[in-house]
């Protein structure tokens, strides 16, 4: 019975270190998939901090809108009876409606509830897995925990998207109350 030639990370592991055995670099795959499997879990914690902070500035975003809102309205831009001041043009008024509107859109579609969000490990999923390998089962969670990972992010992206479009319209809120100053 001949022998299997050893692999090149066989082959470099022994020219390292002459008295390493498969078991020790068994061991050491275990090293990684415990590593692999735990940044994995620490990933999933990062989005989900990163995902309460995308919330919060989304709620940070409709305060501001409202505290510009009650600005143009303090300065007239929603004045319509000319005997107590200019009256703001008339797309004006609707354009900062439209706009105001629009934030208060996008702060929904942030702040909406997730289907499906994973926050780490199922414990149930790993207690099925009891009796198994400890090692391939950690490998089993850490791809799965991977794809959700990647799913996660897919949801996040769409809905930083979704702020960054408010932060502009933000700005075009501030821009048109602006403008409306000039034009009275």
């Amino acid at each position: 019975m001949t022998q299997a030639e050893p692999s090149l990370l066989e082959q470099r592991a022994a020219a390292q270190d002459p008295g390493l055995t498969p078991a020790a670099q068994s061991q050491s795959a275990d090293e990684v998939v415990k590593l692999a499997y735990d940044a994995a879990v620490k990933y999933l914690a990062q989005q989900d901090v990163s995902f309460g902070n995308l919330r919060n500035r989304a709620t940070w975003l409709v305060t501001a809108a409202g505290v510009f809102a009650s600005l143009a309205a303090s300065v007239g831009a929603f004045n319509l009876d000319s005997t107590k001041g200019l009256v703001a043009p008339s797309w004006l008024r609707i354009a900062l409606v439209i706009d105001v509107a629009l934030i208060g859109i996008t702060v929904v579609l942030v702040v909406w509830p997730v289907n499906r969000w994973i926050y780490g490990p199922s414990a149930s999923a790993l207690l099925e897995d009891q009796g198994r390998d400890e090692t391939t089962v950690r490998r089993d969670a850490t791809e799965s925990l991977c794809e959700h990972i990647e799913a996660n992010a897919v949801k996040y992206g769409w809905r930083a998207t979704a702020l960054s479009i408010g932060y502009l319209l933000l700005v075009l809120e501030v821009l048109a109350i602006l403008l409306g100053q000039l034009i009275q």
